[in-house]
């Protein structure tokens, strides 16, 4: 497995023995790099884990390698108008989504990772970064064949986004150390789960090589706010 990130997960030994997951999806010709909610709502205060640091440091390289290479960042976080917007389930559930109502920091990109000006960034308000978006449109109109996820929660918007990619037939790449969950072992499942159907989960070190090959040393044509 690229990355060799959890080759000695029992669960992935376990699906190479049956044939599943045992395939790269590898990296398309023009990937993309996507930030999915490492907003001030989950990276500080009591949403944050013991982890975020460190997840917030590791994405912040991958992205400084990203745009050295002129791979295009994307940046995707949850802004609410009302809280009537939060929706029923995420009310009841007592996500403590109100933090992410516009105005308010927690709506706020996480400043050790934030968007230089002009870099494209999307607001969204369900947990798949391709819900009520357009993302997809965006993705498709500057031939973005693949793309590279990093963020947080890993159980919750990560996957949501990770399976609703595939879905659309995209090549993605998972950075084991770029993600961040407030649940370890929420964590540390959904990445194997990625790996056995969605992607690939790879470590940092690897996914700036992808990258690397994929970009040939030659700066894509970056998306840009519209």
């Amino acid at each position: 497995m690229a990355g060799g990130v959890l080759d000695d997960d029992p669960m992935i030994v376990r699906y190479r023995e049956l044939g599943v997951g045992v395939e790269e999806v590898g990296m398309g010709r023009r990937p993309a790099l996507l930030i999915v909610d490492f907003q001030r709502a989950f990276t500080e205060g009591p949403l944050a884990s013991e982890h975020t640091g460190a997840a917030l440091a590791t994405t912040a390289e991958l992205l400084g390698s990203a745009r050295e290479l002129g791979v295009p960042v994307i940046f995707v976080h949850v802004v609410y108008e009302d809280e009537e917007e939060i929706g029923r389930v995420w009310r009841a559930k007592g996500h403590r989504m109100v933090e992410c109502l516009r105005g308010r920091a927690g709506a706020e990109i996480d400043p050790r990772v934030a968007p230089r000006a002009g870099e494209l960034v999307l607001e969204k308000k369900r947990a798949s970064a391709f819900y009520g978006t357009e993302l997809d449109a965006i993705l498709e109109r500057h031939q973005i064949d693949s793309f590279i996820v990093c963020g947080t929660s890993t159980s919750g918007c990560v996957r949501a986004t990770v399976v609703d990619g595939a879905a659309r037939d995209y090549s993605i790449t998972v950075v084991a150390d770029a993600t961040d969950d407030r649940d370890p072992t929420s964590r540390e499942a959904t990445l194997v789960d990625v790996q056995a159907k969605y992607g690939d989960v790879v470590s940092l070190a690897d996914a700036i090589g992808r990258m690397q090959a994929a970009m040939g040393g030659a700066a894509s044509a970056v998306p840009r706010r519209e």
